[in-house]
């Protein structure tokens, strides 16, 4: 293991913070939880080929769009805060294999991100040619650096910075894409949300579902058919409602 690799990828995790602070802002128990979750990405990030890679990409476009983001430093974002997991960017092949899948034509189809963090995954919707593509996120400063991301790729995606329970969904073919946004309890709402939408303007709508920790709440309505289900892992559905 390469010193220097893992000095950076603790500096990275702990954001420069000394961590007797990082303990005494958290607790012990949120301290642990925090790395548990954090530390294991950016080791995976500076230390192996695949996060080389991954780098590559926001150094290659100019972009910034690795790191996680916590629930705590989210700020002030309304009442759902606490259903919300976690900023963590999808990794791009990942996403590029599960949109190829689909095998539709994406110049008809509407792409929306749930959840959409800096903007890495609008990024790489845009080299399929959706006919839009929708960022919806809510928290202010991710909004901020996605929109300065997609200025530097000239990417004509749009950012709304709104609760995704308040998203009104396109009346267009849709391709939803999410990765692990928030908990099963909100999952519950936003997938009926996603049926009543369907109900009110009958389309063709698939819901690609990167980290699939509560595809529970797609399986057990009958509205969504799996077309690839790995449990905690990826998750690929369409509405089927008749």
């Amino acid at each position: 293991m390469n010193l220097e690799s893992f000095k950076t990828a603790w500096r990275r995790a702990t954001k420069g913070q000394d961590l007797i602070w990082i303990i005494r802002t958290h607790g012990a128990i949120g301290t642990m939880r925090w790395l548990r979750r954090s530390l294991p990405y950016y080791l995976w990030l500076y230390l192996t080929p695949a996060g080389k890679r991954e780098r590559n990409f926001d150094k290659r476009f100019g972009v910034e769009t690795d790191g996680v983001l916590p629930r705590w430093e989210m700020g002030d974002v309304g009442p759902n805060l606490q259903h919300a997991v976690q900023y963590l960017p999808t990794k791009p092949k990942k996403f590029e294999r599960l949109i190829q899948s689909l095998k539709i034509p994406f110049s008809q189809f509407t792409f929306v991100d749930i959840g959409s963090g800096k903007g890495r995954v609008l990024l790489l919707a845009d080299r399929f040619k959706f006919r839009r593509l929708i960022g919806v996120e809510f928290v202010p400063q991710l909004c901020e650096i996605a929109r300065r991301n997609l200025e530097k790729y000239q990417c004509p995606a749009e950012i709304l910075c709104i609760d995704a329970t308040s998203f009104q969904f396109p009346s267009e073919p849709t391709v939803i894409y999410m990765c692990n946004p928030f908990d099963g309890e909100l999952m519950e709402r936003f997938v009926e949300s996603i049926e009543s939408s369907y109900r009110q303007a009958p389309r063709p709508i698939f819901v690609v579902y990167c980290n699939a920790f509560q595809a529970g709440a797609f399986i057990r309505n009958s509205a969504f058919t799996p077309i690839l289900y790995k449990p905690e892992n990826v998750a690929i559905f369409s509405v089927t409602t008749k």
